[in-house]
């Protein structure tokens, strides 16, 4: 995350660096946030801009809020980033376990 700017009590913005997180870790973390808040996002080259509103009148935590944004960001790239390296062991371990284990038998015995 650049920048996280409080527009007003129940207002903010903040700008998401798309070299560091991927649009699929990005809209996770925006599905998240939307159960309390409006949002409203647009892109360009290299970043997503972000405007976030309360959905209540109620007074807003934004330093929790941008603790919350930057943990989510980290975690979901980190599992993005685990998935993209244990793809093909997860294929391979997939293969075995719903193959015809009879046939594996036969190889193990000669």
């Amino acid at each position: 995350m650049h920048s996280f700017i409080i527009i007003n009590p129940t207002k903010a913005q903040f700008i998401i660096d798309e070299k560091l997180y991927s649009k699929s870790v990005i809209t996770k973390v925006l599905y998240w946030l939307s159960s309390d808040f409006t949002i409203s996002s647009c892109a360009d080259k290299d970043n997503v801009s972000v405007e976030i509103e309360a959905t209540t009148n109620s007074m807003v935590e934004w330093n929790a809020i941008k603790r919350s944004i930057s943990t989510m960001l980290n975690d979901y790239r980190m599992r993005e980033l685990i998935e993209t390296e244990t793809h093909d062991i997860r294929n391979i371990l997939y293969i075995k376990a719903f193959s015809n284990l009879d046939q594996f038998d036969e190889d193990f015995e000669e």
